[in-house]
């Protein structure tokens, strides 16, 4: 995608992540899954395909970057959107489960690194998936910024 491969490996097994974690959310939330899944865009969805559109998009975002000279984000800017559990659960809910949150919604560390071990995933995997999901929002949001023009330079 964009000089960029996606392996056979990386699909299946983001595949095989994701069927999991709906399982575990399904486990975890009980009745309340189906609404959880629903609003994360879960629910009812082939995860081969959701897989596949989350790769080829976070790829050409990632391209994107690259090719604008963007190769790392702040300190501060990651920072701020780890510890906003609403952003966390609407743009890194594939990386970063409901069930690892304490109950003011911050990141329980133990809870993490427990996910991470029944996952078979190491911390630094888990960095740079995380790093990649924010890069790929920060493209978002940089991409939306430039398209928006606002009503008073119309006239």
């Amino acid at each position: 995608i964009n000089g960029i491969s996606v392996s056979r490996f990386e699909f299946q097994s983001r595949v095989a992540m994701l069927e999991q974690r709906i399982q575990e959310i399904k486990s975890q939330l009980g009745n309340f899954s189906n609404q959880f899944l629903a609003m994360i865009g879960l629910q009812d969805k082939n995860p081969y395909e959701i897989v596949l559109q989350n790769i080829v998009q976070g790829k050409l975002l990632e391209s994107a970057a690259r090719k604008i000279g963007i190769n790392s984000l702040s300190v501060d800017y990651v920072a701020k959107k780890l510890a906003d559990y609403q952003f966390i659960m609407k743009n890194l809910s594939e990386i970063i489960p409901p069930f690892v949150f304490n109950s003011k919604n911050y990141i329980d560390n133990e809870l993490l690194k427990k996910y991470l071990r029944r996952q078979g995933i190491s911390m630094k995997e888990f960095e740079y998936s995380i790093e990649q999901g924010l890069m790929q929002n920060f493209m978002l949001e940089l991409l939306q910024s430039i398209g928006y023009l606002p009503q008073s330079s119309l006239k």
